[in-house]
C-alpha cells in the first residue's frame, strides 16, 4: 500500500503539471485578458438595442426568425395607416417583425396618451374610422356582448382596411397615463370575410339578462373572473374588483341605479359595513332572480363585486338558494355574513 501511494505522488505530479501547463498555453492568458461580463459596453444603447432585438427573435432547434428591428421614437416607413400623437402624448417608439415561414409581418407602435382610458380609446379610434377603417365583418347574425361588469383594465378592438388589419389596444398606466398599442398586420386574418355559419347557437341561459354595468367616474374595474355559469345550467355570473375608496354601500347604490334603469326591480338588501348586497326580480315570464354584492377584498382599497342571476329550480330536487339570518346565501366568495 506504501508503494502504491508514493507511486501515485511521482506519477500525480507531472501530470498535474502537465495540465497546468496546457491551461496557460491554452486558456490562461486570454482568460487573464477578457474583462468581467458585467463591464462590457453598460452604457453603450446599441448594445441595448441589439440585445432587446436579439431577444424578440425567436429561436427554434434548426431554425431562427429574422431579428425584429427596434425603432425608439420613430414610426416606420410605409404605413397603411396615419398615426397621430394624442395632444399631451408621447410616441415611444415601434417594432418590426419581418416575415418569418407562416407568419406574417408586424409592426407594434407603441404610444403614450394622457387621460382616462375612455378618452385615449376614443380618440385612436376615430383615428382609424377617420381614415376608412372598419370594423372587422361578423360572418353572420350580430351577437350581443355579455353582460356584466364593463372592466377598465384594457380597451382593445381590431379594424380592417382592404387586406391589412389592425389591433387597438388601451391600458392605463397610472392615474392619466394610458399605454397605446396598435398592432398592424400585412394579411387578411379576420378581416376575410368568413362563411356564415348555418345557425347561431343560442348563449347560455341567464347570460343575457344582466346588463352592463360601468363603472363610476375614477373608479378602475380589474377583471375577477370571466363570466361564467353557476349553480348548473340555471345561473350566471360575473366578477369585478374595484380599486377606489369608495364604501361598498356607496358602490352598490350606484351599479343598483344601472340594474333599475334595465327593468330589474330591487325586493331587498342591505348594507352591513364591509358588505353590501341586493336581491332584484329580473324582468321576463320566466322567474329569474338577481343577486348583486359587493364587499371589503383584501388590500386597501379594494372592493369584490358579483352580480348573478338564477332561475327557478327545474325540481324539487334541485339546489334551494334560501336564506340564513335573512339575507340571501347564494354561493360566492367569501360569503356574505350570516351565511
Amino acid at each position: 500500500m506504501q508503494c502504491r501511494r508514493n507511486r501515485s505522488k511521482y506519477l500525480g505530479t507531472p501530470l498535474l503539471g502537465l495540465l497546468l501547463s496546457a491551461a496557460v498555453a491554452f486558456g490562461g492568458p486570454h482568460l487573464a485578458d477578457s474583462p468581467p461580463a458585467h463591464a462590457q459596453g453598460t452604457g453603450d444603447t446599441s448594445l441595448v438595442r441589439e440585445l432587446a432585438e436579439r431577444l424578440l427573435a425567436a429561436q427554434y432547434p434548426g431554425q431562427s426568425s429574422p431579428p425584429a428591428q427596434l425603432l425608439p421614437g420613430q414610426l416606420p416607413n410605409g404605413l397603411p395607416l396615419d398615426i397621430p400623437v394624442a395632444p399631451g402624448g408621447r410616441l415611444l417608439g415601434s417594432m418590426v417583425r419581418p416575415a418569418a415561414g407562416q407568419a406574417p409581418a408586424t409592426t407594434i407602435v407603441v404610444l403614450d396618451a394622457p387621460g382616462d382610458l375612455a378618452q385615449a380609446f376614443n380618440y385612436y379610434q376615430r383615428a382609424f374610422q377617420d381614415q376608412g377603417w372598419t370594423a372587422p365583418p361578423s360572418g353572420g347574425a350580430p351577437v350581443a356582448p355579455l353582460g356584466g361588469f364593463v372592466t377598465t383594465q384594457t380597451s382593445n378592438t381590431t379594424f380592417c382596411h382592404g387586406d391589412a388589419w389592425a389591433m387597438l389596444g388601451v391600458t392605463p398606466l397610472t392615474a392619466g397615463v394610458n399605454d397605446v398599442r396598435i398592432t398592424l398586420n400585412s394579411t387578411p386574418g379576420p378581416c376575410t370575410p368568413p362563411v356564415p355559419p348555418p345557425s347561431v347557437p343560442p348563449g347560455p341561459p341567464g347570460a343575457n339578462l344582466i346588463p352592463r354595468l360601468q363603472p363610476p367616474d375614477g373608479v378602475t374595474l380589474q377583471p375577477g373572473g370571466s363570466p361564467s355559469p353557476i349553480g348548473g345550467p340555471g345561473g350566471w355570473s360575473s366578477q369585478a374588483v374595484a380599486l377606489t375608496d369608495k364604501s361598498p354601500g356607496e358602490l352598490e347604490a350606484f351599479f343598483a341605479q344601472q340594474l333599475q334603469a334595465a327593468g330589474w326591480a330591487r325586493t331587498a338588501g342591505q348594507v352591513d359595513g364591509p358588505v353590501a348586497w341586493s336581491l332584484w326580480q329580473v324582468p321576463g315570464d320566466d322567474g329569474w332572480q338577481g343577486f348583486l354584492v359587493v364587499l371589503n377584498g383584501p388590500g386597501q382599497n379594494r372592493r369584490l363585486l358579483s352580480v348573478r342571476v338564477d332561475s327557478a329550480p327545474a325540481s324539487p330536487g334541485s339546489v334551494d338558494r334560501g336564506t340564513s339570518s335573512g339575507r340571501p346565501c347564494i354561493m360566492i366568495y367569501p360569503p356574505p355574513p350570516g351565511c
